[in-house]
């Protein structure tokens, strides 16, 4: 036998080996599994993928108790299929195979809790106001914002504002969309004043756009929540200065929300291998200019490690979270005496007419049941002609308003 293929031979007896001792490290679960793992029948990983999906869906789900992300759900399967082979399980082929078809076969009953990837959005805290981070939606939102000077008083007690002013504490970019859902379920954006800003890979000029216009020009920070990869670190330095696609006209407050090396120990999450077409040295130099230390360089580059935020299942990402917004001081907003001040008026303003409300609306009533009603139909086909734009109760509206409520 010629040394080469000697070689080939022990490598390959080895290599599954020191797969299995690496996963014995890390889970001691897998001791009693090793004898298995190197002698039984090989069964096909798609049996074991479908074997553990819903104990995947609950612990990533808290029980059921909030919504999941598939990927948080994939790396929950990934770590308990380790139970039963040493074979990998893909992210894409688990995601778009696997879990779709246990959803047709099984028509689990968790299935609408479980959350998928959409389009880039902002989304303000309180307003409800959302918008697709497209260049035309965010020139217009930038322009015109959301405003309280219309008077409701069966509505809105919001101070009238424009934008962030007086209203965030902070912008959070979170570089995945699947997630929005799960900080709804726990009112994060509400509870830290946080307006919320998504888009599905790297970022768009559009968000780069917003975030110059509400971070730069009003002086509050961004919080990046990332993965601890290297598209990650290259998301943080898109933020931090700017490139030929856009440039930056205000300085902005960039805080790192993301994994970090020292987060993976802290916070038991788990990483996994991945293979580049990139260089070393180009990696290299692409995470040092974007603020990856030697270490973690190291754990990237090196070794090919990386962790995803998905790895943690949704109680346990928003415990990271609030840790992270705990760490850096992000608290709720409460703006200066004037504001206030001016506020309070307003308040008082809005309670005097709708204490008032009742008083008056019994008079409208009275006023309402004893004028003659015109002849309308004629009337309102005239003014749809005039303007066809409006709908039919909007002229019934006009035609109200040509009234003499002096004289009554």
């Amino acid at each position: 036998m010629e040394a080469s293929a000697i070689i080939g031979a022990v490598e390959g007896v080895t290599k599954k080996w020191a797969k299995h001792r690496k996963r014995e490290e890390r889970d001691t679960r897998a001791v009693a599994n090793r004898s298995r793992a190197m002698t039984s029948v090989k069964t096909p990983i798609k049996y074991y993928a479908m074997k553990v999906t819903e104990e995947a869906y609950q612990e990533a789900s808290d029980n059921g108790r909030l919504p999941a992300y598939v990927r948080q759900i994939m790396y929950a399967a990934r770590r308990l299929i380790q139970n039963y082979t040493d074979d990998d399980l893909g992210d894409k082929y688990y995601i778009q195979t696997i879990l779709q078809e246990y959803f047709q076969t099984k028509n689990p009953s968790w299935k609408n809790n479980v959350v998928t990837d959409a389009r880039g959005h902002f989304a303000e805290p309180h307003t409800k106001v959302s918008i697709g981070v497209g260049t035309l939606e965010v020139r217009k939102y930038l322009k015109h914002g959301t405003s309280g000077d219309n008077f409701d008083f069966e509505a809105s007690t919001l101070f009238p504002t424009h934008g962030v002013v007086n209203r965030m504490a902070a912008i959070l970019f979170v570089e995945k969309e699947g997630f929005l859902p799960l900080f709804e379920a726990v009112n994060l954006a509400d509870r830290y004043d946080l307006g919320i800003l998504s888009t599905k890979g790297q970022t768009v000029v559009a968000a780069r756009k917003l975030v110059d216009e509400l971070c730069g020009r009003h002086g509050i920070p961004l919080l990046l929540l990332k993965d601890f990869d290297k598209a990650g670190f290259s998301m943080l330095g898109t933020f931090k200065r700017s490139s030929q696609r856009y440039r930056y006209r205000n300085t902005i407050k960039v805080i790192d929300l993301g994994i970090r090396l020292a987060d993976v120990d802290e916070w038991n999450i788990d990483s996994e291998s991945f293979h580049s077409a990139q260089d070393t040295w180009t990696m290299k130099r692409n995470l040092r200019k974007n603020g990856a230390t030697e270490q973690e360089i190291a754990f990237i580059a090196d070794d090919l490690q990386r962790v995803e935020l998905n790895a943690l299942p949704s109680q346990r990402l928003v415990e990271f979270i609030e840790a992270k917004l705990a760490k850096h001081r992000i608290k709720k907003v409460v703006p200066d005496t004037v504001i206030l001040d001016e506020a309070y008026r307003r308040a008082l303003r809005n309670e005097f007419i709708r204490h008032r409300f009742e008083e008056l609306k019994d008079q409208a009533d009275e006023f309402a049941n004893d004028t003659k009603v015109p002849a309308l139909k004629r009337k309102v086909a005239t003014i749809l002609k005039d303007d066809p734009t409006l709908l039919w109760d909007k002229a019934i509206a006009q035609l109200a308003a040509e009234v003499d409520y002096d004289n009554d």
